[in-house]
């Protein structure tokens, strides 16, 4: 569902991503942490097809990047760092909103449903703009899940999340992988969500096997 061959990518002359590969089979959650700076993010946003790459080859859900990006995008459901939302918006216009642009129709039942399962229903009828992170966070997840798409691509998605959202987020990721679908999400460090099925570390532009030792010096070592 994820493959990718000897990715590079550089920003001006400077590498970031070198000779990356990953492959992603169907109901896999892979993890991949790195320190600051160590391209996460541009990576996903690569294979999100929002940034492009100079070297290497990328598929994902059958679409080749760059060529089907616009494609790309009924199969992934992108969460970004930077959160993607509305603040000027109820919590069920941001919902209704983003569904419609994925040509979907939800319904109220569903709607409270997904409100529920992320536990902000008794919020649904208030404008975001003075929510706090966490409840930001798991309003945005809920936006991506919401389309159920075929590959999940996660940036930080514990941010801001306290013990009962890293559960509703752990459950979703769970979901998903019953489902059979591929989840790809980054952080800079190990251990917040118990869903994972590997874990990689982003080093020096490549991926690399984390072992348990690594991983626990990874989480003391990052900030």
């Amino acid at each position: 569902m994820i493959e990718i061959c000897d990715l590079e990518k550089r920003f001006s002359r400077r590498p970031i991503l070198s000779s990356l590969s990953l492959t992603a089979a169907p109901g896999e959650v892979v993890l991949i942490v790195g320190r600051n700076g160590s391209g996460k993010t541009t990576l996903l946003r690569v294979m999100a097809g929002l940034t492009g790459f100079q070297a290497g080859s990328l598929t994902i859900a059958g679409c080749i990047l760059p060529s089907d990006a616009i494609t790309l995008r009924r199969h992934i459901g992108f969460l970004s760092h930077q959160i993607q939302l509305y603040g000027d918006l109820t919590v069920a216009e941001n919902m209704q909103f983003f569904n419609r642009l994925h040509g979907r129709r939800l319904s109220a039942a569903q709607l409270d449903s997904l409100l529920d399962r992320v536990g902000l229903l008794m919020w649904r009828d208030e404008h975001v703009r003075h929510f706090s992170r966490g409840m930001l966070q798991r309003l945005d997840l809920a936006r991506v899940h919401m389309a159920q798409p075929d590959v999940l691509l996660l940036d930080e998605p514990g941010t801001g999340l306290d013990d009962d959202g890293l559960a509703i987020l752990s459950g979703i990721l769970n979901e998903a992988s019953g489902q059979g679908r591929v989840v790809l999400m980054t952080s800079h460090q190990d251990g917040q969500v118990k869903a994972v099925t590997r874990r990689l570390l982003l080093e020096k532009g490549s991926l690399h096997a984390l072992s348990t030792h690594r991983a626990g010096k990874m989480s003391g070592d990052v900030g």
